[in-house]
């Protein structure tokens, strides 16, 4: 049960290479046992959505041609099914993340992942759109009621996945979901406390696909950032899976609380003040290796594997497969000592996005780092 066109296409790596490697189906985040309200969501998810997406037609032709449909960096690295495998892993993650946190940032990229799935590869801003004025309120919604609807519900895939579609619409792309509930029998609260309910499109998310989009195209532009394009920038963020885009978003997330570790802030208006132009060595000490254990645990969640056999990128996406990848047991110890062993060009990749991007965001979207008053850091 879970993710059978990753278990495909490890069948076909085990056939090419001579020996198991990857794609593995990443572990469930509960056990048999948990019948908690986390459990219940995520285990409909992954055991009850199985094949969400799938087109046995496009199968059929790449098995016939060789030729993959899927998008992974870029279209036509990996089969069509194993990026609605990929996709669907990805809401179950994201999903979690909300559920533990309760958060605005987590509830958009909740939301971005359902407009993905079935909503189809729009692109960031027609996300933004379509997201509009929602609430952390509707995700606990759409959770809530995948719980209930599970609980009184047998099994039966091709019922459960259009319930998780009309009931997402209902909940996270509309005001009233009565209709949806009605139809399912699905009785929850509406209300929300006032003093929790936070839109979604804040200040913070005005700006994160943004920042999100320049950390993908820091690669690029490194160093001759003023040659950089807006809509360039742009094209290339929307070019990328679901995957890859939320792990910018991810990182994009992070870098706002590592600018609050550091005493730093951004801000769209002229402060009348120095702005930042780069992160100092010693700035840069204390978030390196935060944003190194980012990039594993979420590798570690998403199911790659450490290996280096792969000759490219589309061999490596098949494989799902990374040479700074780590162990699935691997705790933070493991996480501190693996990056202390990198050397300095493979460090140099978990800060130096974050200078380009600096010049990225600002000319992008305007946006200036500037370092907080004393004053302001104990408040």
């Amino acid at each position: 049960m879970g993710y059978t066109a990753l278990e495909k296409m490890r069948d076909k790596n085990t056939k090419k290479y001579g020996k198991e490697l990857g794609p593995i189906n990443p572990s469930p985040h509960y056990c048999d046992a948990d019948d908690g309200r986390k459990a219940a969501v995520l285990r409909f998810i992954r055991e009850r959505c199985e094949g969400l997406g799938f087109d046995e037609a496009t199968e059929s032709e790449e098995d016939r041609t060789g030729i993959y449909k899927g998008r992974s960096l870029k279209r036509g690295q990996i089969p069509y099914n194993m990026q609605m495998d990929i996709n669907r892993l990805c809401l179950e993650r994201e999903m979690e993340k909300f559920m533990d946190s309760d958060t605005v940032l987590d509830a958009y990229t909740v939301c971005y992942c359902f407009l993905e799935i079935f909503c189809g590869h729009l692109n960031k801003d027609e996300k933004m759109e379509k997201i509009g004025e929602r609430y952390v309120c509707s995700v606990r919604h759409f959770a809530e009621g995948i719980r209930e609807y599970a609980e009184n519900n047998k099994a039966d895939y091709s019922r459960d996945a259009l319930f998780l579609e009309e009931w997402g619409r209902a909940t996270l792309l509309e005001d009233d979901y009565s209709s949806a509930a009605k139809k399912y029998d699905i009785h929850i609260s509406d209300e929300c406390d006032e003093d929790e309910e936070g839109a979604i499109f804040g200040d913070d998310l005005l700006h994160l696909d943004e920042i999100a989009a320049a950390l993908n195209y820091r690669y690029t532009y490194n160093g001759t950032e003023d040659e950089a394009l807006s809509e360039d920038i742009a094209e290339a963020f929307d070019s990328l899976s679901l995957e890859y885009q939320l792990s910018n978003i991810n990182q994009a997330k992070n870098f706002l609380k590592y600018l609050d570790v550091l005493g730093c802030y951004y801000s769209d208006k002229e402060q009348g003040e120095k702005p930042l132009e780069e992160f100092d060595s010693k700035q840069l000490a204390v978030f390196a290796p935060m944003e190194h254990a980012r990039w594993v645990r979420e590798h570690i969640s998403m199911g790659w594997i450490p290996g280096d056999i792969y000759k490219n990128n589309d061999e490596r996406e098949c494989l799902r497969m990374h040479k700074e990848a780590m162990d699935p047991s691997s705790g933070d110890e493991e996480i501190s000592a693996h990056y202390d062993s990198l050397p300095r060009t493979e460090k140099e990749k978990d800060y130096e996005p974050f200078n380009s991007m600096i010049k990225l965001i600002k000319k992008y979207d305007g946006l200036t780092i500037y370092k907080k008053k004393e004053s302001e850091k104990h408040e």
